[in-house]
């Protein structure tokens, strides 16, 4: 997997080199049976205050990948990986000395037109949790090759351990886009080594943000307004669900296998250190490096 990333990477900058924009390819017409349609939308948690701003509801921002069948996908339309912002931190981030622009310049296809009506109920649907300190705008690929297998797939971003946040600029009484900054010290190139009362706070505070996105995507009228050319007939039916983490959110996908098993399918802890309670009572995955051991 190294490997191909690292290949994949090469590709980009030798395109970055040329001066070209970089359109990923889609997930492949003879593996993956659907198309995918994506809509990036913030929610706000009137329930609750943001643990690092008690002045300030809380606030996130999520990406829904929707499948699309591709005899009813009549139009694409290409989008940006990232808002400039985020392209900047995550180049800043992970690509070290390379060229600036790579993901700024990066985009993709989108389903954006259908003929038929769209029955979003019956899609499986995965969380993808990503690690601290990063944005889930990097792991858009990822959700767009799990969604082209016939899955509703949901990034979110939790403000204040996600490396950046960009909100659309509709409500000036609150910042368009947030930092870490140290918010949440923990780092995404270190494993967890002890549980303290920052790990719980982080953790409890992304169980918060899942629940609550989870809640809002049952909301038909709200799919509609996010989807609008989908022709959708129904939401999403978030009654249970698989979640798949990165990091930091790997140890939130394995917390959320023991505190809620009847509505978690699935747990993938992907490099997450994992947590101390016993193993879930339903099929979870961990993969980690050996240098990694559960808490105590």
């Amino acid at each position: 997997m190294i490997l191909v990333m690292s290949l994949i990477l090469v590709v980009l900058l030798a395109l970055l080199e040329q001066g070209s924009a970089i359109l990923l390819p889609p997930p492949g017409p003879n593996t993956h049976g659907y198309k995918v349609a994506v809509s990036h939308f913030p929610l706000t948690d009137v329930a609750h205050k943001d643990p690092h701003n008690q002045a300030e509801n809380r606030r996130i921002m999520v990406s829904t990948f929707i499948p699309v069948n591709k005899t009813s996908c009549t139009n694409e339309c290409e989008i940006p990986y990232m808002p400039p912002q985020t392209a900047r931190i995550a180049g800043e981030q992970f690509l070290l000395n390379a060229p600036k622009g790579v993901f700024e310049m990066m985009g993709y296809n989108v389903c954006c037109g259908t003929s038929k009506d769209t029955d979003a109920s019956k899609y499986p649907v995965v969380v993808l949790e990503p690690h601290v300190d990063t944005s889930r705008l990097l792991y858009t690929n990822m959700a767009r090759y799990m969604s082209a297998n016939g899955v509703a797939v949901i990034l979110l971003d939790h403000p204040g351990d996600s490396s950046i946040v960009e909100f659309p600029q509709s409500d000036k009484s609150s910042p368009s886009t947030i930092y870490n900054s140290g918010t949440v010290p923990l780092s995404n190139f270190s494993p967890l080594t002890s549980w303290n009362d920052t790990i719980t706070s982080a953790i409890t505070t992304r169980i918060q943000d899942i629940n609550f996105a989870l809640t809002q995507l049952t909301s038909l009228p709200l799919l509609k307004q996010q989807f609008p050319s989908l022709r959708l007939t129904s939401a999403l039916n978030t009654t249970s669900y698989g979640i798949v983490g990165h990091g930091l959110g790997g140890t939130v996908a394995t917390s959320l296998s023991f505190s809620n098993p009847k509505g978690i399918l699935f747990s993938i802890n992907l490099s997450g250190t994992p947590p101390p309670p016993p193993p879930p009572p339903h099929p979870h995955l961990l993969l980690r490096p050996q240098r990694l051991s559960p808490l105590k």
